[in-house]
């Protein structure tokens, strides 16, 4: 198995990741789950994971525990208010059996408005930054799955450790603002942001 530096954050991952949302949503749980632990017998060492991969995270919870010292586990949230955040970091750590997450995400962050939300007085952000005090997570990071503008946007007002974006040969036959990744890869290859890619 290949592994590299995951940016600024120091973990040495796989360059392949487990999906939750594949075990999530599989009609059967035991092969779905014996996939993620073959997986993790390989070398598999980065598990991405979200509370709306349906139900993921309590399918997941017991081989993630069990394996959490050799696991990077990037959660997410969609939740955009401070409130809304905690609680759900909350409810997924209980879910997971794990005390802390590695990465925490904004998931699929779609819109300017939606970023200016999560930035806001009572956004998101806020329980963000007093878990990552806590030490319930490590790391910041923000997923975007179109408009690459986002994630300047973001990258400008924030010093995220890691991004998840779509990586794909085909948006660079046709590159526009909102699909080309390359400005975004230099970005974070200058200020040592991880990168996660989607899509490929």
């Amino acid at each position: 198995m290949e592994y590299r530096t995951l940016g600024r954050t120091g973990y040495k991952v796989s360059t392949l990741t487990i999906g939750g949302c594949g075990p999530g949503i599989a009609p059967n749980v035991k092969e779905a789950v014996e996939v993620v632990e073959k997986a993790i017998e390989a070398g598999l060492n980065i598990v991405d994971i979200a509370p709306s991969y349906g139900e993921a995270e309590t399918r997941l919870g017991d081989i993630i525990s069990k394996n959490r010292k050799r696991l990077v586990i990037t959660e997410k949230t969609l939740e955009r208010s401070k409130e809304g955040a905690w609680k759900e970091l909350k409810r997924s750590l209980e879910r997971l059996k794990v005390e802390y997450f590695d990465v925490y995400q904004f998931h699929a962050v779609g819109s300017l408005e939606e970023l200016n939300q999560i930035f806001s007085e009572n956004g998101a952000m806020k329980a963000f930054l007093e878990a990552r005090d806590q030490g319930l997570i490590k790391h910041i990071g923000i997923t975007v799955h179109k408009d690459m503008r986002i994630v300047q946007k973001a990258l400008e007002v924030f010093d995220f450790d890691t991004i998840l974006i779509p990586v794909n040969a085909i948006s660079l036959i046709h590159p526009t603002p909102e699909n080309d990744f390359r400005p975004i890869l230099k970005i974070a290859r200058d200020r040592e942001v991880g990168v996660i890619a989607i899509k490929a």
